[in-house]
């Protein structure tokens, strides 16, 4: 009785053992794969220009960053009922379509702040803008603190960039609690890749 025991455990053992050797032999077989991902292609990014100059057209050399240090137009005075007239314009300097949009903000808020002499000190609440391109009118007399986003989102190809018309005026019925008050006007460029 023994051996029959002994020779079924034996028997099991063997068919465990033969079992466990086809399943050992599978998993320590192993294969490398490299695969180099480059993301060189895959950048989206977006440059600025503008000028002061009537009729300008962005020059190859123009084309900034705006995002680390903001692009800067020399300011200009405005007296009530003046307007100053400029162009700006955005590229798409990468290699994959975008959608683009433009939004106008304060670029320093100071509110209601008051100066010494009781003059206010801040401009933008004041400002009505005018916004065209493309022979369209995205923003008409539109006061700073109702334009935020300028018109609707917009494609631009690899390479390709848009100008915009802008037009800041101020009405004539500002007096002189005005007199000492300026403001830096943000135009924000914010792309998404498609």
């Amino acid at each position: 009785m023994m051996k029959k025991v002994w020779r079924g455990v034996f028997g099991l053992g063997l068919a465990l053992g033969i079992s466990a050797l086809p399943t050992a032999a599978m998993l320590s077989d192993t294969a490398g794969i490299t695969v180099r991902l480059d993301g060189s292609a895959n950048t989206f990014d977006i440059v600025v220009s503008g000028s002061g100059a009537p009729g300008w057209i962005p020059d190859p050399t123009e084309w900034e960053q705006g995002d680390a240090i903001p692009f800067s137009l020399p300011g200009s005075s405005l007296a009530p009922g003046g307007a100053a007239q400029f162009r700006i314009a955005v590229k798409n300097a990468s290699k994959l379509a975008g959608r683009i949009s433009m939004k106008v903000a304060d670029g320093d808020p100071k509110g209601a702040a008051v100066n010494p002499a009781g003059r206010f000190v801040e401009l933008f609440d004041q400002l009505d803008f005018t916004v065209k391109s493309d022979g369209r009118t995205l923003v008409d007399h539109t006061p700073g603190t109702a334009v935020g986003t300028v018109g609707e989102p917009f494609e631009l190809g690899p390479g390709e960039y848009r100008v915009f018309d802008v037009t800041l005026g101020l009405p004539e019925e500002l007096d002189n609690r005005w007199m000492d008050a300026r403001t830096d006007v943000l135009f924000r460029f914010e792309g998404v890749s498609q």
